[in-house]
């Protein structure tokens, strides 16, 4: 309300609308506050108040009138909450409108409306326009957060996370860009701190996990199509030039093993060096290592890791919680949180393509599944692509059970596979 305020004071005209928006957000919020108090939550006020109060305001201010940009915003909430999402896309989008007339092409008061409006596109299933919204976002942001390190950082780490989801979802760009975004942003979050010496800082752990999701992504990256983006220049030798693309995508890939090495070293280090460490860090990162060594089927090395891991953990505290909680039963890689199970699967998949299974199966030693028997499958139909899934099943990696230091068999796992 200060914007309004210093508005208010220099157009004494504008006392009575900036009272009625006042009185009407008033109003919404008992609204609101009342319907979850009756256990009515989610129920939408009298959205004809509010039209005609919008209309009253458009025909005293004018329907660009500054006061109206904020009343869109509470409005867009509302219906935000109450899953009319189109209703509060369009509310949020002449909120930054009326924003961008009054205040700015660039005024920074767009940046938290355009966080909702990519929301409520998400929320509505339009994550095409998310993504348009979110680069416009971080440009605003990149714009207005010059002088401000922390913001900036904090704005990079978003930008390369919807990267992250952008490329699991499929969107727009060839994925290969998108996973070169996500890196780079990463990266460049990492270098970011270091030039202002903050090497050390805890701030530096969040863009190095980033970049070692990026990592597991890059690992099984094998996208060089569409043809659309080749260069058909050929050499003297006849022999086609790759795009630069698919240069710097394949050298990622070939380096994926190397830096996640290094990163997975550094976050290590970061938490033995750190005073305030819990005990238990050091010892997860370590186990970090390990399923990434098992990741690229280095098993002896992962082995030998999980058991110095183990013999660490009972070590511990509490040492039986953590051992079950890291070695009591078979766990899906990668574990890292942002780059999550279905790396494949997830993208391209169509809203009428799908259907679920129930199968059950075996976990080795080694952390390979096998032995598969499908329990139940629906629809009946769709094989190819329940087999194309099941496929994808076999090739997954789990970190094995232990038992007393040791790698142990896992059977008659039974889980069901929405696709």
């Amino acid at each position: 309300m200060t914007v309004l305020k210093s508005r208010q004071l220099e157009n004494p005209e504008r006392i009575a609308p900036v009272l009625l928006l006042a009185g009407l957000l008033l109003f919404l919020w008992t609204a609101q506050s009342t319907a979850e108090t009756d256990g009515q939550k989610g129920q939408l006020p009298n959205l004809e108040t509010v039209a005609a109060t919008i209309e009253r305001l458009e025909s005293s201010q004018g329907a660009y009138s500054p006061v109206l940009a904020e009343l869109s915003v509470s409005l867009g909430k509302v219906l935000h909450q109450n899953q009319d999402y189109t209703g509060a896309i369009s509310a949020f989008k002449r909120s930054v409108f009326l924003i961008r007339v009054n205040d700015g092409l660039n005024n920074p008061l767009q940046i938290p409306i355009l966080k909702s409006l990519v929301t409520s596109h998400i929320a509505a299933g339009q994550f095409v326009e998310a993504d348009e919204r979110q680069s416009y976002l971080y440009r605003i942001q990149s714009i207005n957060y010059q002088q401000n390190p922390e913001r900036s950082l904090q704005a990079m780490l978003d930008f390369a996370e919807w990267q992250r989801k952008a490329y699991l979802l499929n969107l727009g760009k060839r994925s290969g860009q998108r996973l070169l975004m996500m890196h780079d942003f990463y990266q460049h979050a990492i270098q970011m701190l270091i030039s202002s010496g903050e090497t050390e800082s805890k701030a530096i752990i969040a863009p190095l996990e980033g970049l070692m999701s990026a990592q597991y992504l890059l690992s099984v990256y094998q996208d060089r199509q569409p043809e659309a983006f080749q260069i058909s220049a050929k050499t003297a030798a006849g022999n086609e030039f790759t795009s630069p693309l698919d240069n710097h995508m394949e050298f990622l890939h070939s380096s994926a093993f190397k830096q996640g090495n290094v990163i997975l070293s550094r976050l290590h280090s970061l938490h033995v060096n750190d005073i305030d460490r819990s005990a238990l860090a050091p010892v997860e990162y370590s186990i970090a290592s390990a399923d990434w060594h098992l990741w690229y089927n280095k098993r002896s090395a992962a082995m030998n890791l999980y058991r110095e891991a183990y013999q660490e953990l009972l070590k511990l505290e509490d040492a039986d919680l953590h051992i079950h909680r890291l070695f009591g039963s078979p766990v899906s890689l990668p574990t890292t949180e942002s780059t999550g199970s279905k790396l494949l699967t997830h993208k391209g998949r169509k809203k009428d393509d799908s259907g679920r299974f129930l199968v059950s199966y075996n976990i080795s030693k080694a952390g390979k599944p096998f032995k598969f028997e499908l329990i139940q499958a629906e629809p009946e139909g769709k094989s190819r692509r329940r087999s194309k899934v099941l496929r994808e099943l076999k090739s997954k990696r789990f970190r094995p059970k232990f038992e007393n230091g040791e790698p142990v068999v896992t059977e008659n796992i039974v889980e069901e596979y929405v696709y």
